[in-house]
């Protein structure tokens, strides 16, 4: 059944919700069909910046340096990928993953972008 595919045997939707402010997030979780823990948002946005979305908070600084390791701080994306990867974890086979994010804005672009270069 195709449907049983998109909520777990709890009911719970099977989605994980990102932004960079909580104020839409939060809106989700009153719903009561997604786990609290599947809405992942920082205490600031990324002012309509694609880099400072794609890159995190080291985009405010000239340069957007980036850690030792060479990656980017980006803790939205981070915390993104572990709730992504918990999602994953609780299927038997995971078949793949549905991504929708605007083309605007720093979220929707610089977030998603990078999300979906996480995931891939």
């Amino acid at each position: 059944d195709d449907a049983a595919k998109l909520v777990d045997a709890k009911g719970f939707s099977r989605a994980v919700i990102v932004d960079g402010e909580a104020k839409v997030v939060k809106q989700w979780g009153d719903r009561g069909r997604l786990r609290t823990e599947n809405r992942v948002w920082r205490d600031s946005g990324c002012g309509n910046n694609w880099a400072m979305g794609y890159f995190g908070e080291s985009a405010r600084s000239v340069g957007m340096k980036e850690t030792a390791t060479g990656e980017s701080d980006n803790v939205l994306v981070d915390r993104a990928m572990e709730v992504l990867r918990r999602e994953a974890e609780r299927l038997d086979r995971c078949e793949g993953c549905m991504v929708y994010h605007s083309l605007a804005g720093g979220t929707g672009s610089g977030v998603g972008s990078r999300l979906l270069e996480e995931i891939r």
